[in-house]
């Protein structure tokens, strides 16, 4: 059964209870102060945190604005100094007007002037700053730029005015190195000029940075310059003796690498001049060229003598050239006369009087066919041989005045000659000639094989048979090139062995040529031993008709021509 805790009488400790505190905190109305006092103390703690409070912000707002003023200050000086900054940097390297680009003497006043400019500057700059401390800023970076500024200019003026010197001495030099030049006959003012030379360059050389070994390299330059140019001048006066004594005088002061070319200088402008002066007093007494060579060969200086003969050589070509050309521009004058007067009685006689010979033969021959209504041939011996000129001695063919052929060539080979000449004299290429010149060679060992001399003398039977000859060929070729082929050596050979056989009469046709004509060779005859009369009546007809069509001129020359070249057309 369950038993019930009792429990017994009751117990009263007198033991304190832990943490509980004896007695309530002391406060003014627990002390007993009244309402009034406690109100007037809380009071007084409020003020004094306020007036904390307040003094710690006029702390701060003292701070910040004597920050801010120290900002503007700081501005305000930059300000200044960027605008100073600008117009010194303006005034000193403007292209156009800046003082660093002032040269020479004219910089000397640069320190002051532009010294002048800045302290205008720098004071209206001040005028804009606002407060003692920016001013006084100011005043010490003003400084600072005015030193830095003058110290600039005066190292510019100090560089110019060393150049300017440097400029004066050369310009010293040079000029009194002319004018002893100019004065090379006078020796006393060659001296003087020598003096002023050294005078500048001790006087202001030192003061460009020269040393001493420096200025003695100066002074033998100019005197080398001096000295070669005085002998020049005296050897171009003619006074040769005069120039070897001076060189002799001067040697010791000539730079050594300028020696060699001075004494060959000398030596060549006296050997020139000696025989130039010899040449001018030989050709001035006249006489023939062999004449005037048999006097310059008694000179007895062998360079002297050559030189000489040179000279004389050379004035005689040269004159030769010029009465060559005259005369050609005379007959050429002479000729259009003729062609507008048909009249010799019209050339006047002072130029008829200067004609050659051979200029007035050709004259009277154009003139004679002109009356005659004679239409002009090539004469094939005369071609012939200006070919072989132009060939073999061209120098000759330039010199000739191929006005004395204009009656015996067509116009064509006269314009022909005349490009050749052109061509010629201008150092151009001459295929023409060169084509000719190897057709030469296969007709004379042709003509050679076939026992006829290729030497023989012009207007002889062999020696008009080889120009008929060559002559055949030569237009042969010529066609072919104007239809676009070329003919081999081979080729031309195959023709000039079917012109050289015998062959009976054979009847055929010369086609391209004279195109419809028969052909016929003479039995037991070479063709280029044929002559007009040889031809056939019949076929000289054809031929003659052929070349009046084309506007050709008739007669024994023009048709043996065509005959034989019709021959060298149908050769295989």
């Amino acid at each position: 059964m369950p038993t019930v805790r009792s429990y017994g009488p009751s117990r009263v400790s007198r033991a304190p209870i832990p943490g509980v505190r004896k007695q309530a905190a002391l406060t003014p109305t627990a002390a007993g102060v009244g309402l009034e006092r406690a109100k007037e103390q809380t009071g007084q703690v409020i003020s004094s945190i306020g007036a904390e409070v307040a003094q710690r912000g006029v702390s701060i707002f003292s701070r910040l604005a004597a920050e801010e003023r120290a900002r503007e200050d700081e501005t305000a000086l930059l300000e200044a100094e960027v605008a100073l900054g600008k117009w010194e940097n303006d005034r000193l390297h403007h292209p156009d007007t800046g003082a660093l680009h002032v040269k020479g003497k004219a910089s000397i006043p640069l320190p002051e002037e532009v010294g002048a400019e800045f302290d205008d500057v720098a004071g209206q700059l001040a005028t804009t700053l606002t407060s003692d401390k920016q001013r006084a800023a100011f005043a010490r970076s003003r400084v600072n730029h005015l030193l830095n500024l003058d110290g600039t200019l005066k190292r510019h003026v100090s560089r110019e005015m060393m150049e300017h010197r440097g400029d004066v001495m050369q310009s010293t030099i040079e000029t009194s190195v002319s004018t002893a030049i100019a004065n090379a006959n006078d020796l006393r003012r060659v001296g003087d000029e020598l003096t002023t030379i050294t005078d500048a360059i001790d006087k202001i050389g030192p003061s460009v940075g020269l040393g001493d070994e420096e200025r003695v390299v100066a002074k033998r330059k100019a005197y080398t310059a001096v000295h070669a140019g005085v002998i020049d001048q005296l050897v171009a006066d003619g006074q040769y003796k005069k120039a070897k004594a001076y060189f002799a005088g001067a040697r010791d002061q000539i730079e050594g690498s300028a020696l060699t070319k001075i004494e060959a200088s000398l030596e060549e402008g006296t050997l020139r001049g000696e025989s130039q002066q010899a040449a001018d007093t030989i050709i001035r007494a006249g006489g023939t060229l062999t004449q005037q060579r048999d006097k310059a060969k008694a000179i007895t200086d062998p360079e002297v003598r050559q030189a000489t003969l040179q000279l004389i050589e050379h004035e005689d070509a040269v004159n030769d050239q010029i009465r060559r050309e005259g005369q050609e521009n005379a007959s050429t004058a002479a000729f259009n006369i003729l062609d507008k007067t048909k009249s010799l009685r019209a050339i006047p006689p002072g130029m008829w009087a200067n004609f050659s010979g051979a200029t007035k033969s050709a004259l009277k021959n154009y003139n004679d066919d002109q009356l005659r209504g004679k239409p002009r041939t090539t004469d094939t011996g005369n071609w012939y041989r200006l070919m072989t000129m132009a060939g073999k001695d061209p120098q000759k063919f330039v010199n000739e005045n191929l006005m004395n052929y204009k009656d015996q060539l067509t116009d064509a080979d006269f314009q022909d000659f005349a490009s050749l000449q052109r061509s010629i004299r201008k150092g151009e290429a001459t295929p023409r000639i060169d084509g000719f010149l190897t057709n030469t060679q296969l007709v004379d060992s042709t003509l050679r094989e076939a026992g006829i001399d290729t030497n023989a003398a012009v207007g002889t039977p062999e020696a008009n048979a080889k120009a008929h000859l060559q002559r055949a060929i030569d237009r042969a070729v010529d066609v072919e090139i104007a239809d676009g082929k070329r003919l081999s050596n081979t080729e031309i050979q195959q023709r000039l062995d079917a012109l050289m056989k015998q062959e009976p009469t054979i009847e055929g046709s010369i086609w391209g040529f004279l195109p419809g004509i028969p052909w016929y060779t003479v039995k037991g005859k070479r063709l280029i031993d044929t002559k007009a009369g040889d031809i056939p009546a019949s076929t000289r007809k054809l031929i003659e008709r052929s070349l009046r069509g084309q506007g050709q001129p008739v007669n024994d020359r023009t048709v043996l021509d065509a005959y034989i070249f019709g021959k060298s057309q149908r050769a295989p």
